[in-house]
């Protein structure tokens, strides 16, 4: 088995805002971040607002903390906002971690 931090680009799992239940899915930037992928302009994501898994895949179990939003940018042209989101801690040194087999 390896092992995968979840901030790894490899990594790629269920979310949801906890604050007004819009789901997405995370994946890692390979620089300590996660974005927020496929969430609908339309959709409410603010600044600050926390992450959490939705156990929408089965990659983790639902209501893990994952971290913070701390940008959101919407563009008229497109479709998907662009969410970036802080993890709470140093993921690297994480007890939860992806095995890949």
């Amino acid at each position: 088995s390896r092992v995968i931090p979840i901030t790894s680009p490899k990594c790629v799992f269920s979310v949801e805002d906890a604050d007004t239940g819009t789901l997405g899915i995370a994946g890692g930037t390979g620089n300590g971040y996660l974005k927020m992928m496929f969430v609908f302009n339309s959709k409410k994501i603010n600044k600050g607002d926390k992450i959490l898994t939705s156990g929408l895949v089965g990659v983790f179990t639902s209501g893990m903390n994952v971290g913070r939003v701390i940008a959101v940018e919407k563009k008229g042209y497109d479709i998907f906002q662009r969410i970036t989101v802080l993890p709470y801690k140093n993921l690297f040194n994480s007890k939860y971690v992806l095995v890949e087999k």
